[in-house]
């Protein structure tokens, strides 16, 4: 992959995917970029002032984008969209508030805008709750839920590899240049995203090692 964008705004992603992808931004494209702004709208990351989508959303889906054309793999308005979508699963309880009144559920409508497809790879790519591992203590069950997970993204088709290969670059590198305001004990969580994209990267040499983006 090339080098990863660090921060990038809604209007200045859609410009990319026009004028540097070359991609017609469809309607499929700007319902995603929609219901994104919908669910991240207003939150923050780590350092409690960065927005959500201008520093993560927008440059991972950006970074996918410039991989496929990279490898001139062919990209089409589904890809884009998971790429937006990627992380739309993750924010729960902002998912209730928004959609309480709607009886089918989030998960039911994510599905019916955008298809399967798109609806499996976020399904897929959520953090699964820890109440779902086994362990005597909470560092047991986050060591088995890395170790299922990671095997999980190993097995998994190219698209879900790259948009998480993107995601984790993009959270690397942004908590190394945030680490004077951000506390020392994220340092364990550092640790995974690290040992996840080696994991990734190196066990598939479609990808450039890992260590050049580290």
């Amino acid at each position: 992959m090339e080098d990863p964008i660090y921060t990038i705004s809604a209007e200045e992603f859609l410009a990319f995917l026009e004028n540097d992808a070359r991609l017609r931004v469809d309607d499929f494209i700007k319902g995603a970029v929609e219901v994104a702004q919908e669910v991240h709208s207003g939150v923050k990351r780590e350092d409690g002032h960065s927005s959500f989508l201008d520093t993560h959303t927008w440059p991972v889906a950006a970074d996918v984008v410039r991989h496929y054309r990279s490898v001139n793999r062919n990209i089409t308005s589904v890809e884009v969209a998971s790429a937006i979508l990627h992380d739309i699963l993750e924010d729960n309880d902002r998912i209730l508030d928004l959609y309480k009144t709607k009886s089918y559920g989030f998960e039911a409508y994510l599905n019916y805008r955008f298809g399967n497809r798109i609806y499996s790879i976020a399904t897929e790519l959520k953090i699964p709750s820890l109440d779902n591992y086994p362990g005597n203590s909470m560092n047991d069950r986050l060591l088995e839920r890395f170790r299922q997970y990671s095997n999980m993204l190993l097995a998994s088709e190219y698209d879900m590899k790259t948009i998480k290969l993107a995601d984790r670059i993009n959270n690397i590198n942004w908590r190394l240049t945030a680490l004077d305001i951000i506390q020392t004990d994220n340092w364990g969580d550092m640790a995974r995203l690290v040992i996840h994209t080696d994991k990734l990267e190196c066990n598939d040499t479609r990808f450039q090692p890992c260590t050049a983006y580290i």
